[in-house]
């Protein structure tokens, strides 16, 4: 979103042992869609409670919902009680096809793969993987009422198999870092399990970068 740009590169960074610190009953923490529990055998907790609803297809396998937090007062202690509560999320589904060269119909496997996912009232893309001999064989408008009961249709994209591949998103200079991995991970639905981790090792590798800047500007 148009909030990127005024928070790439500039993120403090942060240590869990000392977020978790006993002056606080319960540190919540945001921008990052999916919960985890930083300090999972300490107190006090501290919790990224996630998005209440997918976003990305990176998020497609995760589960959503929000954090139900009681603090109790216990003479002069207190307690932080800290459940995560699972929530019905519209599901996300990628649909994959692999496209063989001798195939007589083209769009016969994207059907069939088509009908094998739980597309109904889904958000939903399909990616499907032939010849370059191929790549205009397939019947899209046959595919679009194959995906009828869909919630939404978020992307039909061809993949050209072997070394030949289509370029389906551009990545440019003038992208943010979280922007430009974004499409980079979306161009490789391979990495997206990957997608929190890689975010944030990329912010760290920035942080690290700009502390290096003023050195070498100085020497």
């Amino acid at each position: 979103g148009s909030e990127r740009a005024a928070v790439v590169g500039q993120d403090p960074t942060l240590l869990t042992s000392t977020l978790a610190h006993p002056a606080f009953d319960y540190v919540a923490l945001g921008h990052v869609h999916k919960y985890q529990n930083l300090n999972p055998d300490g107190a006090p907790p501290v919790i990224y409670s996630g998005s209440p609803e997918r976003i990305t297809f990176s998020e497609e396998r995760d589960e959503k919902g929000f954090s139900l937090v009681a603090v109790e007062q216990d003479g002069d202690s207190r307690r932080t009680l800290h459940e995560f509560i699972p929530t019905e999320t519209r599901p996300f589904v990628t649909v994959q096809a692999e496209i063989p060269a001798a195939t007589e119909d083209p769009t016969e496997p994207v059907l069939a793969a088509i009908a094998a996912a739980p597309i109904k009232d889904a958000v939903v893309r399909v990616i499907y993987t032939l010849p370059a001999t191929l790549i205009s064989s397939v019947d899209l408008e046959r595919v679009h009422q194959a995906l009828a009961p869909a919630f939404h249709i978020a992307d039909i994209l061809p993949r050209v198999a072997a070394t030949e591949r289509l370029r389906r998103t551009a990545i440019t200079e003038d992208l943010g870092l979280r922007e430009a991995l974004d499409k980079y991970i979306e161009n490789n639905p391979d990495l997206e399990e990957h997608c929190d981790v890689l975010q944030r090792y990329a912010l760290d590798l920035e942080k690290e970068l700009e502390l290096l800047q003023p050195e070498e500007e100085e020497s």
